[in-house]
């Protein structure tokens, strides 16, 4: 059955997103440090001010961690995951499987279970009863 394979392919997909957006959000934070704040006057006066340059070290920080590189390679794995991904999802609304079909119509399409029921010729407890076997097959 080709949704089982759709399924593993989703979670997939939804990790390869996961980590891109981690990453992202890794090189916002250190672009956040290079941008001017309010000063916070409830602190002790000090004489003297940061000698370090906030730009310099959020490249020099961004190279470290080579952000740049990995966020490529997460936005083409997750690419390439899509691809993957719609493909079998052609497959799967092209299979004749009454489960495929279900599937399809429930969980991509979001059919009523009364929508299912004139679409396959099963009845609606069987129809509940697939779908109870499909949730647990992902």
């Amino acid at each position: 059955m080709i949704y089982e394979e759709y399924a593993a392919l989703q979670k997939k997909y939804y990790a390869a997103q996961k980590n891109y957006e981690e990453l992202l959000d890794k090189k916002e934070e250190l672009f956040i440090r290079t941008q001017p704040s309010a000063i916070d006057y409830s602190k002790d006066a000090v004489a003297g001010g940061s000698t370090g340059d906030s730009f310099t070290d959020y490249i020099s920080a961004k190279d470290k961690l080579r952000l740049d590189e990995r966020l490529a390679e997460a936005l083409n794995i997750m690419t390439e995951r899509m691809i993957l991904l719609d493909s079998k999802e052609e497959e799967l609304r092209s299979s004749k499987d009454w489960y495929d079909v279900i599937y399809v119509c429930r969980f991509l399409d979001r059919y009523s279970i009364s929508k299912i029921e004139r679409t396959v010729p099963y009845s609606r407890s069987q129809i509940y009863n697939i779908l109870q076997k499909i949730r647990t097959k992902i």
